[in-house]
């Protein structure tokens, strides 16, 4: 998140460095729990649709299949749960498939979009506020 918050920084400073007297507004998401969270039906789904099939698709279908996890209290484990959604934790390729997962977010001309983050420019409030509003919706409607 910190690279997000120098970026915006950095663009805060052009944006007031050129005297356009504008207004600047960010957005930051967190994604709470984003990899336990993640529906894994909509992530095959979505891996079929950018065209990911065969042994790969097999493989990432295999690796979200059948997980299941004990939970330590002190030095006593649980039974084994099933875990309905998400990636595991640690591995590798979970960060890539939450990337994937997010891919689809709502795009617009007047945002700038990073992972978690909707930043807009604009000289005029009004617009600006008009903007925010409408992406965030989308944000939430996605």
């Amino acid at each position: 998140m910190i690279d997000h918050i120098i970026r915006l920084q950095d663009t805060i400073n052009k944006y007031n460095n050129n005297n356009n007297n504008g207004y600047t507004v960010g957005v930051f998401i967190d994604f709470q729990s984003a990899f336990d969270m993640i529906w894994r039906t909509g992530l095959l789904i979505k891996l079929k649709i950018l065209g990911i099939t065969g042994n790969i698709f097999n493989f990432t279908k295999n690796f979200l299949t059948d997980r299941s996890i004990p939970v330590k209290v002190g030095s006593a484990f649980s039974q084994k749960y099933t875990l309905d959604n998400g990636t595991a934790q640690g591995s590798i390729i979970s960060p890539l498939l939450f990337l994937t997962m997010i891919n689809d977010l709502p795009d617009s001309p007047f945002c700038i979009r990073l992972v978690g983050v909707l930043w807009f420019q604009m000289q005029s409030y009004m617009l600006l506020h008009r903007n925010l509003l409408l992406n965030v919706l989308n944000f939430y409607m996605w």
